[in-house]
């Protein structure tokens, strides 16, 4: 993209993101999603890993706000990449005791630790958006995480 970019004097961005959860995501195998329905309908959750890998978990809406803010600097981002992440950085097992503890719920898993060819800590650092634009994410994973259960309630229970 940064070549096309600079061969073609084009006004592009490019944007990296951490793990993105929030409303409308259906995707069953993600972790945010299968919290979600193990909590709705009071089912057990499958973890693939071993519940030790470490990821950062960004709310869609602090995606899409810091996407919108570097178009609108493209003056100043043009050409250049930037992670969109936070500073919320857990373990899958430290991410299911949050989340139960957010939604006053408990979280009934198993370990299956299927999951192959996982990196076990991956995590975005956005000091250059941040530097460039000030731009920094708003949700903390307790706001993301609460947001994000109301939508499921009202609007899917069953992935």
């Amino acid at each position: 993209a940064r070549t096309y970019a600079k061969t073609y004097h084009m006004p592009i961005v490019i944007t990296r993101f951490g793990n993105i959860y929030g409303p409308g995501d259906m995707n069953g195998n993600r972790i945010i999603p299968g919290i979600m329905h193990a909590v709705l309908t009071n089912t057990e959750l499958i973890i693939r890993s071993d519940g030790t890998y470490i990821r950062d978990y960004c709310y869609v809406r602090d995606i899409a706000q810091a996407t919108v803010q570097l178009l609108e600097h493209i003056e100043t981002t043009r050409q250049q990449a930037f992670n969109i992440s936070s500073d919320e950085t857990y373990s899958v097992l430290d991410l299911i005791k949050k989340a139960g503890s957010v939604l006053k719920k408990k979280i009934s898993y198993r370990i299956n630790n299927t999951a192959q060819n996982e990196i076990p800590r991956q995590s975005l650092s956005y000091d250059r958006i941040r530097k460039t634009i000030g731009w920094k994410p708003k949700y903390t994973l307790q706001t993301g995480l609460i947001e994000t259960f109301a939508w499921y309630r009202k609007y899917i229970c069953l992935l």
